[in-house]
């Protein structure tokens, strides 16, 4: 275990310095805890001033080890969440085209008179239209 870091919350102190916001009113009592250099200095300490006050609270060795591939199966989450997604999009489209394909068959089905030996079909039919509809709007 080594010795513990400057206490959250860090800033970036204009563009490529980290320090900390801390007692006494001095960030990090004066001292500078990093300073960036190259042309993504200020892209890398927000970066890491960033997951420096997300992880406020857990210590360097649980980072360093149980979470130390959360990273990797946050990503694949998200990944399953917007396969998620795209198949939700794919099957409320496809519900919405049965719909619409459930409300005409109703309409053409009110014109139609049933054919002798029929009749009872013509009735099931509309009776199961009239049920799927309302199930299919939610």
């Amino acid at each position: 275990m080594g010795s513990k870091h400057t206490q959250e919350p860090w800033i970036v102190n204009g563009t490529i310095r980290i320090e900390s916001e801390h007692e006494h009113g001095f960030v990090n009592d004066g001292w500078i805890i990093a300073e960036m250099c190259g042309s993504d200095a200020k892209a890398n300490a927000r970066r890491i001033v960033a997951c420096v006050n997300a992880c406020a609270g857990i210590d360097t060795d649980t980072l360093e080890g149980e979470f130390k591939n959360l990273g990797s199966e946050y990503v694949q989450v998200v990944q399953l969440l917007e396969v998620s997604d795209k198949r939700a999009e794919s099957i409320i489209k496809q519900r919405d085209e049965l719909l619409e394909a459930l409300v005409l068959a109703e309409k053409a089905l009110a014109h139609c008179k049933p054919d002798v030996g029929y009749s009872s079909k013509h009735t099931a039919a509309s009776i199961a239209i009239n049920r799927a509809i309302p199930k299919a709007k939610g």
